[in-house]
């Protein structure tokens, strides 16, 4: 995390463990913040927005059977704020997702009934088209990342 973020988010929770009528505090929110990216957070951020946001992993599949995994979660392109351009590719989406999973803030729901239409977006992304446009024999898994009860309120205490 960028040095003005770690800042704020500490901020935000000593004010928070300074007021008695707050009750949300949880010990490990601390650690967290020491463990987590610029992009785990404006991740972590964008989830909570959101309520929770669709992504597609594929994995090729072969005449023999076999399987070869695409490494990374294509999801629709999120604004990450106006000084942060960057567009982060599927596998840098699969770290800071992965993190944040370690940490207890998200989990993959894969069993969410999801309209064909919310991943709309997510295909037709550059990352997505460009694995998509070969003559592969593609199959995808859908997921809805979602914050967990320990991730709703970590944003709720430490993220402005």
């Amino acid at each position: 995390v960028e040095e003005d973020d770690y800042v704020e988010m500490f901020t935000n929770l000593l004010q928070k463990a300074c007021d008695k009528r707050e009750q949300k505090i949880h010990p490990s929110f601390s650690s967290i913040i020491t463990q987590l990216s610029h992009a785990d957070a404006k991740l972590l951020k964008i989830i909570s927005d959101n309520h929770t946001i669709p992504i597609i992993e594929l994995e090729e599949r072969h005449s023999d059977g076999s399987l070869t995994p695409y490494y990374g979660y294509y999801t629709k392109e999120y604004s990450y704020g106006d000084l942060d351009t960057h567009v982060y590719s599927p596998y840098e989406m699969m770290i800071s997702i992965e993190n944040l999973r370690r940490l207890q803030l998200v989990l993959l729901n894969s069993h969410i009934i999801s309209t064909k239409e919310q991943y709309e977006d997510v295909r037709k992304t550059p990352y997505y088209k460009s694995i998509t446009s070969g003559p592969n024999h593609l199959s995808e898994r859908r997921y809805r990342v979602e914050l967990t009860r320990l991730g709703a309120r970590f944003v709720s205490v430490c993220l402005p």
